[in-house]
């Protein structure tokens, strides 16, 4: 079964979201949505045509009520995800990101 990350980068208007598949470690969508039911739901169905939701990984950072939308029908499927705080993972200075396995 192929496993695919799922990063978003959340906003009150719209996420940013990027779809890494595991094995190749190739970013295999990047795109922006416009933050409400209709579009969450709209890439929820895209995604499950590639896979089912034990599949996906979601992972993005707790930006208070602007994430509600998204956790309520990840929740509904089934879908694993987890949130972080900002701060969490500083970034600022590396050269690079290396996914760890």
């Amino acid at each position: 079964m192929k496993r695919f990350y799922v990063g978003i980068d959340i906003s009150k208007d719209w996420l940013d979201v990027a779809v890494l598949e595991t094995d190749s470690k190739k970013i295999i969508s990047e795109k922006r949505i416009d933050n409400n039911q209709k579009h969450i739901f709209k890439l929820i169905n895209q995604l499950l045509k590639k896979g089912n939701a034990d599949s996906y990984w979601f992972c993005f950072e707790h930006t208070g009520n602007y994430g509600l939308e998204l956790m309520a029908f990840g929740s509904k499927i089934s879908f694993i995800f987890g949130s972080s705080s900002p701060g969490d993972y500083p970034l600022s200075g590396y050269k690079e990101v290396r996914m760890i396995e």
